[in-house]
């Protein structure tokens, strides 16, 4: 019947609207963003030293890493955490290899000032560890200060350099590698690398005077560059970025249509097409007033469009049976697809290895006898330790630079933070340890007053007999039993590693794991 089919038109005209729009957004904002402007190289030898063009190719554009910094929280993050873990937070000790002769002038260089610079110049390294850790590469520019004979390092944002390949025979025969510095369209500098060759005064380029730089980069696919680790995870990065997006839009515009419940009765008789004056139509009077009380269908695609917010109900009134449809407009994967978002902060956390409590996240639950939270920040301070070679082979190369006349060896070691779930940990073992009569009670104080503040094993008499005996749960594994002396002793020693808190088993004081924490 043609109004059947002018019904079904209607009907598909509707449905034809309510496509997968959150889908749709997504895949726009890919094309819009990060499909159209990320370029990640490939490749298994050295590509950035292998192009011709003038301008090495990074993994991914220091711009675009700048872009997944602004909008991936743990993104950001997790390089904020790892500058702070491997550079600001510690302490960098500066040593000399070797004893200084009494008769030995040190007046060619100072080791304080060396110190001095260092320290004056880590909140620069640590923001270079950031963008080394987000774009694949770090760069501090080297300034000297001839007369306090001192240099400090100030980061350059990567998002303005760029690493060129100068090829000049004439000069050498191998590459030369600079780093240019973009401060305007017109303005740039120029740097040479600290530990690259360079021909015998080498001191200008385009008619600029070089600079000198300490860069950090380099991986088994690139010389200059690393490709982030957080670049595994980017697919789901773009999907959360996308989601966001949209999230914002749809409370920005208000709760969007969800769905309409249509209710009609359906005609056996047909609706013609007909002009709107009575003097032009086919139909008779009777025809006429039923074509009226049915053509509510008509408006219908108009009436959805014009409904307001939630869920429409319209309806028609005739003389058939009535039936009920459902029109879904929203889309039913949004769920799936928030799901699948939120995988992406995993992925980033699990990329950097970094432990989930570091971000202040303590949603894992496990027993009291579990060391499996120590074995991970085990782990992560290993990584730190491998990490940090950069970093102090780094600044041995800037301070010979700076100090060419330096005829001593300069040790350089970072030291990494002492994590609380650590010294709970080593804590609770050695305790454990103890109670067990595995150790000694002098073995047990050593073994703590490492982790333990308030413990001064200076202040203790090891002479004693009390330190080398064993106890289990607190009571003497030896023969004889403790005089009230050693008793008492042994009640203090106690208190002095709980803090004055004796937890008693029966009556004897006991050490555990739990009084230590």
């Amino acid at each position: 019947m043609e109004w059947k089919q002018q019904e079904r038109e209607n009907n598909m005209m509707i449905r034809g609207e309510t496509v997968n729009k959150e889908v749709e957004l997504i895949k726009s904002a890919l094309d819009k963003t990060a499909n159209n402007k990320l370029k990640i190289a490939t490749g298994s030898d050295k590509k950035d030293t292998s192009t011709r063009s003038k301008y090495l190719i990074p993994p991914i554009r220091p711009d675009i890493a700048s872009y997944y910094f602004d909008k991936s929280f743990m993104l950001a993050r997790s390089c904020d955490i790892l500058a702070e873990d491997l550079i600001l937070g510690n302490v960098i000790n500066i040593k000399v290899k070797e004893d200084l002769d009494e008769n030995e002038e040190s007046s060619e260089y100072d080791i304080d000032n060396i110190i001095t610079s260092v320290k004056k110049s880590q909140v620069e390294i640590s923001y270079m560890a950031c963008d080394y850790e987000l774009s694949g590469a770090g760069c501090c520019k080297i300034l000297r200060f001839e007369e306090a004979n001192e240099f400090r390092l100030v980061q350059l944002p990567m998002e303005s350099l760029q690493v060129i390949k100068v090829m000049d025979e004439k000069l050498q025969p191998t590459p030369i590698y600079l780093i240019e510095q973009s401060l305007s369209v017109t303005d740039k500098k120029y740097y040479k690398i600290i530990g690259e060759t360079y021909p015998e005064e080498y001191t200008t380029y385009d008619g600029k005077e070089l600079g000198l730089a300490w860069w950090i980069g380099g991986d088994n696919f690139y010389r200059f560059f690393k490709k982030p680790k957080w670049l595994q995870s980017i697919e789901s990065m773009n999907s959360q970025i996308a989601l966001e997006s949209f999230d914002t839009e749809k409370i920005n515009s208000g709760n969007n249509l969800n769905g309409v419940l249509f209710f009609n009765k359906e005609s056996g008789i047909p609706i013609p097409k007909f002009n709107n004056t009575d003097e032009d139509s086919d139909l008779t009077p009777e025809e006429l007033k039923l074509v009226t009380e049915l053509s509510g269908a008509q408006t219908i695609a108009n009436e959805i469009k014009a409904a307001g917010t939630g869920t429409a109900v319209l309806y028609e009134e005739s003389r058939n049976k009535m039936t009920m449809d459902y029109i879904t407009i929203s889309d039913n994967n949004y769920t799936y697809l928030q799901e699948k978002a939120k995988t992406a902060d995993q992925k980033i956390i699990s990329s950097f290895g970094i432990p989930r409590e570091r971000y202040m996240i303590n949603d894992v639950k496990e027993s009291m006898n579990s060391h499996k939270s120590a074995a991970f920040w085990e782990i992560y301070t290993k990584s730190l330790n491998a990490k940090q070679l950069f970093y102090e082979h780094g600044l041995l190369e800037v301070i010979e630079e700076c100090y060419p006349d330096l005829e001593h060896d300069i040790e350089i070691d970072i030291e990494v933070p002492i994590f609380a779930d650590i010294i709970n940990s080593k804590i609770a073992i050695f305790t454990d340890l103890f109670m067990k009569g595995l150790l000694t009670l002098k073995q047990t104080l050593i073994l703590l007053s490492k982790y333990v503040s308030n413990l001064n094993i200076e202040d203790l008499d090891f002479s004693n007999p009390i330190y080398d005996m064993r106890f289990f749960q607190g009571k003497p594994l030896d023969d004889y039993g403790l005089s009230d002396d050693d008793q008492q002793l042994y009640y203090n020693t106690v208190e002095s590693i709980t803090g004055g808190t004796q937890v008693t088993d029966g009556g004897d004081p006991v050490l555990s794991p739990q009084s230590l924490d």
